[in-house]
């Protein structure tokens, strides 16, 4: 293994832990805030998050609760083969269906997404199809989720490093197109002063010209609603954990 590819594979280690922080917070979540990697190659674990993350109509009737799942099994190696138990296959099959319905329906226009490769994912447990995934994840989970507005709530919990690992990932964060249509606008900007703009701050030297950081007032106002939208979240998310904290 080259030292790059060590690299890549020590990164995607990160990316995969700073996803299973994120998705820990979510509500029947199947993952713990410890949990290994690995746990991502896990059919189980999959579609106990996929059935948080996706519509119910995203899965075949028969393949929502079905029994397939109730059963985990193991891929056996040899010096000549790999042997793959049939249930598994049929695991696999419905992950990959139920995740391909999902898109298509809410997330078709979204061309970088790599598609996720499940075979590999959980048979071989394949370091680029783990990073497939949690891409995956994080665009299920902050934009084309039913709890995508919770999703995006949850990110303010993680530490500094899961943040930047989830933003450096995030494949929307590279389209200013979906970027809007998640976001109500995006976060300020440096802009010139004479695109007829309401400067913030107009202690600025005239003559210089050096970008300033500007705002229309209906972006303030979206600013003041999207502030508005994620307090009603946290808030809601916080009296839910203390009810749970205070059942147990």
């Amino acid at each position: 293994m080259s030292i790059f590819e060590e690299t890549t594979e020590v990164v995607t280690d990160q990316l995969a832990v700073a996803v299973i922080h994120w998705l820990s917070e979510f509500l029947d979540s199947p993952l713990k805030a410890d949990a290994s990697p690995s746990t991502l190659t896990n059919p189980i674990v999959l579609f106990k998050l996929f059935k948080i993350l996706l519509n119910k109509d995203d899965f075949k009737s028969e393949a929502f609760d079905t029994a397939i799942f109730a059963n985990a099994y193991d891929v056996v190696n040899s010096e000549t083969s790999t042997t793959v138990p049939l249930p598994m296959w049929l695991q696999i099959d419905v992950l990959n269906q139920s995740l391909v319905t999902h898109l298509k329906k809410h997330a078709n226009s979204i061309h970088q997404l790599s598609k996720v490769d499940f075979y590999k994912l959980i048979i071989l447990r394949d370091k680029k199809q783990i990073k497939a995934l949690c891409q995956t994840l994080i665009v299920l989970g902050t934009f084309s989720s039913k709890m995508a507005s919770r999703g995006q709530a949850f990110i303010e919990f993680l530490s500094e490093d899961d943040r930047m690992l989830l933003k450096r990932f995030d494949i929307l964060q590279r389209d200013v197109d979906h970027k809007t249509q998640r976001q109500q606008f995006d976060s300020l900007t440096p802009t010139s002063i004479n695109q007829g703009q309401i400067p913030l701050d107009t202690s600025a030297d005239p003559d210089s010209n050096e970008a300033c950081y500007v705002i229309t007032e209906e972006e303030l106002k979206a600013i003041e609603w999207e502030c508005q939208v994620f307090n009603q979240v946290i808030n809601k998310i916080c009296c839910e954990k203390e009810q749970l904290h205070s059942s147990t």
